[in-house]
């Protein structure tokens, strides 16, 4: 593990595969440095392609961002697991889920396959053919009750497509870290349940992403702020990786900024991930 500035990574590599929350904006504002970040892969030529691990498809995306004056000519494209799977339909790539499914997740994350011939939404797992995990119904929920509707996954049989593989959502600005989909289907394969999985850290976002940058493999380098997607997903597309303290790991750095070199590893080694090539504190030039 390297420490580094975002400048550093700017001269070395060519194109960037970037994560979103955590690292590029959290809740009501941009992280510090983003914005000349931006700038000077435009100014420099280089890509910078986004994979989100959002369960939703890349124009809510674009949107976001424009909120944030983050303009689509500042990169390159925008992958999310939703776009993937809608991508896949468009396309009309084989997949093993057709029909009834019922939805785990916030009403205006669960709308992705609403109006798609071959599927439909129903209210109640007992009708449901398959399910779909695209988040949390509500951030208190507890793995009990979770549990009692899986249980009832599993009885039946029913097969999960998993959206969004993070675990959890750190809030800057809130004590609570918010579960995602990944909690959910966890839990779930742990049960025995089948779970087929889009996102990060699995390798179809990365050869999706690669052959969009049309850039040598030793020129990518993979940035986020999570060791169990960013880190590892790189590892397992063969790209670099960075590490930046700003989100899920932000307790990393000291009051004086100072990295906790051995906690990084230490969770690398608990976990069995993979250590990060570099590690950034934040993305200011």
């Amino acid at each position: 593990m390297l420490e580094v500035k975002i400048d550093y990574l700017l001269k070395e590599f060519d194109c960037f595969l970037c994560d979103v929350y955590g690292i590029i904006y959290d809740e009501a504002e941009l992280y510090p440095g983003v914005m000349d970040m931006l700038q000077e892969i435009k100014k420099t030529n280089k890509k910078i392609i986004f994979i989100s691990n959002a369960p939703r498809k890349s124009d809510i995306l674009t949107k976001r961002f424009m909120d944030f004056n983050i303009t689509e000519e500042l990169y390159t494209s925008i992958l999310t697991p939703g776009q993937m799977l809608y991508d896949d339909l468009i396309a009309n790539r084989p997949i093993n889920f057709t029909g009834r499914y019922f939805a785990f997740g916030l009403e205006n994350d669960i709308n992705l396959l609403d109006g798609k011939s071959n599927f439909t939404r129903v209210n109640n797992i007992e009708n449901a053919d398959f399910v779909v995990s695209f988040g949390m119904f509500d951030c208190d929920q507890k793995n009990s009750e979770i549990e009692k509707m899986l249980n009832i996954c599993l009885e039946r049989n029913l097969e999960m497509l998993c959206l969004n593989p993070d675990k959890i959502v750190k809030r800057k600005k809130n004590t609570v870290d918010f579960l995602c989909a990944g909690h959910i289907s966890f839990i779930y394969e742990k049960m025995g349940g089948k779970v087929t999985w889009y996102g990060k850290p699995y390798k179809d976002i990365y050869e999706r992403a690669i052959r969009i940058a049309k850039t040598p493999i030793s020129k990518i380098v993979c940035i986020g702020d999570a060791l169990e997607t960013d880190i590892y997903g790189a590892h397992n597309a063969g790209l670099q990786s960075a590490l930046v303290l700003t989100g899920l790991y932000d307790k990393l750095l000291d009051k004086n900024g100072k990295i906790s070199w051995q906690e990084i590893k230490d969770n690398c080694s608990k976990f069995h991930y993979p250590q990060p090539d570099f590690v950034l504190k934040d993305l200011c030039i």
